[in-house]
């Protein structure tokens, strides 16, 4: 792992907020050392802040470090300091300066023509971590704003915020709840001033009252406090886009329909109208921290306008960059824009679209300059916005996190399940809330957990990844090597040696799960030398793989960690290798969709022995597994959704090749002795045949399903459908594929291809039958099952399709249905035992 980035040092927020008292740790000396393994001081941990940590040495003198120049180890134990003190230091903070206002606001500075728009929030505070909010839920009454979100919080950073639903005003420094039983039961929207003392609603007809207005609410009399007339476009029912109590004297107000910002006094004075650029309907907007300056974009005038509130004049403009991709061209900037102010308010984000590509540009308020501009592939869409660290970057949507001086995306993480939990935002430079049905959570994302996920992005890693075994290498992003067949390759396999299938039958039942009921069996696979590998559930719901040896009813497990999903790929054909993937489970449900992560376990024991990813994250539409698998003990492959066939050998996880094919296959085929691979999809695309060893094209055979006489399917037979089952024959020189026509009930057409002559065989259908699965066997004969219907089992004697049998392969009532393949013949699961599937001699 290469040393973290000075991000410590780009969190700033108060010192006395970050101290660590000597009391509150353990006061023990340590060794402290440097990022490069070198000595820096042996000494007492005494403190630390976002930027520096103070080390008192043998004589009682104290020495400041940079935190960027600690090891991890060291960088490890102060935040766990950190963490463990966090209440402590909070609610000291609190107690000595409560809700304490800045004393001295920064002044404009001059900086060339530049006059500083830099407005620092007003209020300090202190938000521990852990804490919960629970607001109350009316059965009837329910007070439901028009329009926004969940949570509505100050535009200034503070401690308070309103849940909606229940009209609670909530005190994150605390967790204690007041809820206005007498606020208005229905309201277009609402604000909550900084200080948590005021509370202010529209209401309008729509909502039972007599007339637009808006209400203020004195938050600890539950009372009104005044009421003041609004003027609106729409008098029935106003869409507010914008509430926020500035500068503890006004509120400022915007109406969707309506191009400019009202600013009502709290005095009871007139309402006036705030002289600007006026706002067309996808125009972007944020107030600073401090309430002082509006920051505007307008579609129109291509500038951001910095509108000071209190004079109600432009004090500055900030010009928009040249578009990335075609600076020379005249592009107008689309919808999807969105603004925001820095928690201290230096810095401005821009988000930008035109010419279908997202932008983000960073400006230094205090010196009107453009310090960033990156293009933005995700999200999308903005929907809401926050900084973390002060000033280190922002948080879009709840789940892409971008440098503040790169303008980069730092790392994401997956969306989260409900809107309301998508509201989620920090509250203080450490402190993100979430919002959990009527419980909001504050949990504190450190400096170091924000710049490990970073370098974990950078280098590939998922978020999950830091849960599960340790990844061995990262991800190679050498190109592939193009497809082409070189002339006279031979793409017959080669023949396969028998197996003694008599000695892998056993008697031994499954390992029991400790209780009566029916183990369900997932992704079973097994070996030429007799081991399984399959997936089932343990009391506790993970995920356990478990290896069960057919010669001795031998087995061994590995419970899956909480909240991690895996799936069985391969097993080696000696059975010393397993192929798994651990993924993150999303939303509770059991699926290895975009995985990325190959996970290759010793079958002995059942530990991890190698880790490594197809792709970085940001790649996962293009790097996910299609299909994976293990060639022998010393070498893993997997095709991508990039349509890539890699091969890496083990256990170093170095990449041996990688291959483009022609077509981005469904299904991949092995051949017996594995020195073959077919890749399919569609019939017009016929199959790509590969040497294993060396990853270099060997054939490519068109023309399957060619009809020898004329049959009533052939109408059903076309082009785009898929190849999806197929098996080598086990002499090597026969490949049967099969495809599902579109009829009523399932029907399955057999064909395929002699390799040694490139001939396509005849075709034969089966009538209410779904195929899951090809098989060659020793004997020469094809073997098909079921993938819903049985398991059922068909036969064809010496692989001709006009000679079948068929045998039902297990109880009808059982769970596990599914049939597999072990020692290169169908097995399936009768009661708590494996047993072969046999036919009669034909």
């Amino acid at each position: 792992m290469t040393a973290p980035s000075p991000l410590w040092q780009r969190c700033g927020l108060l010192a006395m907020f970050f101290l660590v008292l000597a009391n509150a740790t353990a006061a023990t000396a340590r060794t402290w050392n440097s990022a490069d393994g070198k000595f820096l001081a042996d000494g007492v941990f005494l403190s630390a802040d976002f930027h520096q940590a103070t080390i008192q040495l043998a004589d009682q003198s104290t020495l400041q470090i940079p935190l960027n120049k600690f090891c991890l180890a060291d960088q490890e134990f102060i935040d766990d300091a950190l963490e463990k003190s966090d209440a402590d230091r909070a609610a000291k903070f609190n107690q000595t300066q409560p809700l304490s206002r800045a004393s001295d606001p920064v002044q404009p500075t001059a900086a060339g023509a530049w006059m500083s728009a830099v407005d620092p929030p007003q209020l300090q505070f202190a938000i521990p971590a852990d804490v919960n909010l629970q607001f109350p839920i009316f059965t009837s009454a329910l007070r439901v704003a028009e329009a926004g979100p969940a949570i509505a919080f100050p535009a200034s950073p503070s401690p308070y915020c309103f849940h909606v639903g229940s009209t609670t005003v909530g005190d994150l420094r605390t967790g204690a709840t007041q809820t206005l039983k007498n606020a208005p039961r229905r309201f277009n929207a609402v604000s909550i001033s900084p200080d948590g003392a005021q509370a202010a609603f529209v209401v309008s007809p729509q909502a039972n009252a007599p007339r637009v207005e808006l209400l203020v609410w004195d938050v600890a009399s539950d009372a009104q406090k005044l009421s003041l007339p609004l003027t609106t476009v729409d008098l029935q029912n106003p869409a507010i886009e914008a509430i926020e109590h500035v500068r503890g004297d006004q509120i400022l107000l915007k109406e969707r329909a309506a191009s400019h910002f009202q600013s009502l006094p709290l005095d009871g004075g007139p309402a006036r109208q705030l002289r600007h650029p006026s706002l067309k309907e996808h125009d972007s907007f944020a107030i600073s921290p401090g309430g002082k300056y509006l920051l505007l974009y307008s579609q129109q005038a291509k500038v951001v306008s910095i509108h000071d509130v209190t004079t109600d004049q432009t004090q500055a403009t900030l010009p928009i960059p040249p578009a990335l991709h075609r600076p020379n061209a005249a592009a107008p900037i689309a919808k999807s824009s969105a603004i925001s102010v820095s928690a201290n308010g230096r810095y401005l984000a821009l988000f930008l679209s035109r010419n279908n590509q997202l932008e983000l540009a960073i400006y230094d308020l205090a010196m009107g300059k453009l310090t960033a501009h990156q293009p933005i592939a995700e999200p999308t869409e903005i929907e809401t916005i926050s900084w973390f660290g002060e000033d280190a970057g922002c948080m879009v949507n709840g789940t892409h996190y971008f440098s503040r001086e790169t303008a980069q995306l730092l790392f994401h993480q997956h969306p989260l399940f409900s809107k309301e939990e998508r509201e989620t935002r920090f509250v203080a430079a450490d402190k993100r809330f979430f919002l959990d049905r009527r419980v909001l959570h504050v949990v504190r994302v450190g400096p170091l957990e924000i710049e490990r996920r970073s370098e974990n992005y950078a280098l590939g890693r998922a978020q999950v990844d830091l849960r599960l075994p340790p990844l061995t290498t990262l991800v190679d992003e050498s190109p592939p090597q193009a497809w082409q067949v070189a002339p006279g390759s031979q793409p017959v396999a080669a023949p396969s040696l028998p197996t003694p299938v008599d000695e892998l039958s056993t008697s031994a039942p499954l390992p029991s799960q400790g209780d009566a009921t029916e183990q369900v069996l997932f992704s079973l696979c097994g070996s030429d030398a007799g081991r399984i590998i399959y997936q089932t559930t343990a009391p506790d719901y993970r995920d356990k793989l478990i290896r069960f040896d057919l010669h001795s009813g031998d087995s061994a497990s590995y419970l899956a960690p909480d909240a991690v999903r895996s799936v069985v790929r391969d097993v080696s054909p000696s059975g010393r290798f397993a192929l798994l993937s651990l993924t993150e489970a999303k939303f509770g449900y059991r699926s290895h969709q975009d995985c990325m992560r190959l996970d290759v376990f010793d079958a002995d024991t059942m530990q991890p022995h190698v880790s490594f990813r197809t792709g970085a994250e940001s790649e996962r539409d293009r790097k996910s597994i299609v299909w994976g698998g293990l060639l022998d003990d010393e070498h893993a492959a997997a095709l991508t959704a990039d349509g890539v066939f890699r091969c890496w050998t083990l256990p170093d996880c170095q990449l041996h090749y990688s291959l483009q094919l022609p077509f981005t296959p469904s299904c991949v085929v092995l051949s017996r002795r594995r020195d073959r691979i077919a890749f399919l999809d569609k019939i017009a695309d016929g199959v790509a045949i590969v040497d294993a060893a060396s990853g270099t094209p060997v054939g490519r055979l068109n023309g399957p399903f060619v009809a020898r006489e004329p049959s009533p399917f052939d109408y059903r037979i076309s082009p785009d459908l898929r190849l999806s089952a197929g098996a080598f024959s086990a002499d090597g020189k026969t490949l049967w594929v099969k495809c599902s026509l579109p009829t009523r009930g399932a029907n399955e057409v057999l064909s395929g291809w002699n390799l040694e002559t490139g001939q396509t065989l005849p075709r034969f259908n089966l009538p209410r039958f779904s195929i899951g699965r090809l098989l060659g066997g020793d004997d020469g004969d094809l073997y098909c099952a079921s993938a819903y219907n049985g398991p059922h089992i068909f036969r064809f004697v010496g692989g001709d399709i006009e000679k079948s049998q068929s045998m039902e392969a297990a109880d009808k009532n059982s769970k596990n249905r599914q049939t597999f393949v072990c020692g290169r013949r169908f097995w399936h699961l009768a009661g708590d035992k494996f047993v072969p599937a046999k036919f009669p001699a034909p």
